[in-house]
């Protein structure tokens, strides 16, 4: 594997027919986001059964994401053509469903937005279709809020709203969630993503809803909070320590605050995620030219490049994929820049003293020990062997220059390991001790993966082989070499 960091794209209407989906596959694709905002279960399930059967065809897991859509507040029904919203103008806006009675003058604007004329008070900030459109109020009633426009444009119906000045006091995980979750859960998603985090309650609602829903019956996916909000923010250490990991949606934070925070934002995300072991995606508009044209600015190409220097785990493609004419060519051309970047390890590198923050145990120590034995010698790849994935997590977080293999005899162990920074993923039979491990290792990379007698590996294990247990073991070996276990008294 030539390339590290792992890309995530977009399913949607341009990107979901078979054929499209294995070329994206083929391009780069590590990680299918299927976006709960939009589709009905029908379509996600094609999708899903879609990606499953491509991953068989190819030989290559691909991780699948689902994202769910979280309390998103939208603009109401609107005309066909939209609204035309002018500066200076005065309009109304209203939650109730019988419109209010203002003088006919005023437009009116219906809004999808639970406890709207409660929340808001006069001098906030009314921003609409990602802050293209911004609005701030002058007078609220009962019934309806009075605004004046400061920035216009054409409003359209089930535009996205944001409030960065109110408190709804809605729950982050709705019903809507959970229904989508279960959904999830019985088509076994690998991850999911919870949108509209405020805090690390929010990840252990979702976190208890998958274990009631699972209760040992199926695998739990890895939690990815989505940080979007101001909230997030002031709750970021908490909300990384409940969570699995976290994404950087630049979008919406980039409305809810200024948009000079966010490229520091972005960098305190990644180092605090990667300082916790915790998995991170950077993510919105990497190519957003690219949902139009063939080629992206050099400004898009500096983008993707810097977040692999600021030592993100992913990177994402949204409409770029989903809705774009060029969703294989966004993909081809965001793994060229992060192969590209990733070729100046002096640029990333220093983040050799990660992870410091995370829980100490036998399973980082032994990583980390793995990496420092493959930097010293001529070693060409770290083995791991892993049930639950936390190793290979653990080893990717230590960012060895070398490729990290992770083994596993777990279906769906396998599947979340396409998330994971510089690892490739294999399936593989059970193993009950060191030798058979070995015998393994050995028929896989000179039998299949192009290894040669003689290079030496490290191997990260636990002993006992077999029990359940963190990795205590790590081991340098020479392919080609016989090895005896010192317990075998040979």
């Amino acid at each position: 594997m030539n390339r590290r960091v792992k890309i995530i794209a977009t399913l949607g209407p341009a990107s979901e027919n078979a054929e499209t989906i294995r070329a994206m596959a083929e391009a780069g694709m590590d990680v299918a986001r299927l976006n709960f905002s939009h589709g009905t279960h029908e379509q996600h399930a094609r999708r899903i059964q879609t990606i499953r059967q491509i991953s068989k065809e190819l030989g290559k897991e691909i991780t699948i994401l689902q994202d769910l859509q979280g309390p998103k507040l939208r603009v109401g029904v609107l005309p066909e053509n939209g609204i035309d919203l002018n500066p200076g103008e005065v309009i109304a806006l209203t939650s109730k469903k019988t419109l209010p009675d203002i003088p006919s003058s005023v437009k009116i604007i219906p809004m999808d937005v639970p406890n709207l004329e409660s929340s808001v008070h006069e001098g906030n900030r009314v921003l609409m279709d990602d802050g293209n459109l911004e609005l701030k109020v002058r007078e609220v009633s009962a019934d309806y809020i009075i605004c004046e426009v400061i920035n216009g444009g054409n409003l359209r119906s089930q535009k996205g709203v944001n409030l960065p000045e109110a408190n709804l006091g809605i729950d982050g995980f709705t019903e809507k969630d959970r229904a989508d979750l279960i959904f999830g859960l019985e088509h076994g998603v690998d991850v999911v993503a919870m949108s509209f985090v405020r805090t690390a309650d929010d990840i252990r609602a979702v976190k208890n809803a998958i274990d009631s829903q699972c209760s040992g019956k199926c695998s739990a996916p890895l939690v990815i909070a989505k940080i979007e909000l101001p909230e997030a923010i002031q709750n970021l250490h908490e909300i990384i320590h409940e969570a699995d990991g976290v994404m950087v949606a630049r979008g919406d934070l980039g409305v809810e605050m200024s948009l000079a925070e966010v490229p520091t934002l972005q960098k305190e995300i990644i180092y605090l995620a990667n300082r916790h072991a915790k998995i991170v995606i950077t993510a919105t508009q990497m190519l957003e030219s690219m949902i139009y044209n063939p080629r992206p600015t050099r400004a898009e190409a500096s983008d993707i490049a810097n977040a692999v220097f600021d030592g993100t785990d992913a990177v994402m493609l949204s409409a770029e994929t989903a809705a774009g004419k060029y969703p294989v060519e966004a993909i081809r051309t965001m793994a060229s820049i992060v192969e590209d970047a990733e070729t100046n390890y002096s640029m990333w590198g220093h983040y050799k003293d990660l992870p410091r923050e995370a829980v100490q145990s036998d399973a980082l120590s032994i990583t980390w020990a793995a990496r420092e034995l493959a930097h010293d010698r001529d070693v060409k790849a770290i083995i791991v062997f892993t049930e639950t994935g936390r190793t290979a997590l653990f080893t990717s977080k230590s960012r060895p220059i070398v490729p990290i293999l992770a083994f596993t005899p777990v279906q769906e162990t396998l599947q979340k390991l396409g998330l994971f920074w510089g690892v490739s993923a294999y399936y593989v039979p059970f193993a009950y001790s060191v030798e058979s491990m070995l015998q393994i290792v050995e028929e896989m990379l000179l039998g299949k993966l192009g290894f040669h007698k003689g290079e030496q590996i490290v191997l990260i294990s636990g002993l006992p082989v077999g029990a359940m247990r963190q990795p205590n073991f790590c081991l340098l070996h020479t392919l080609g070499e016989t090895y005896t276990s010192p317990q075998s008294g040979k």
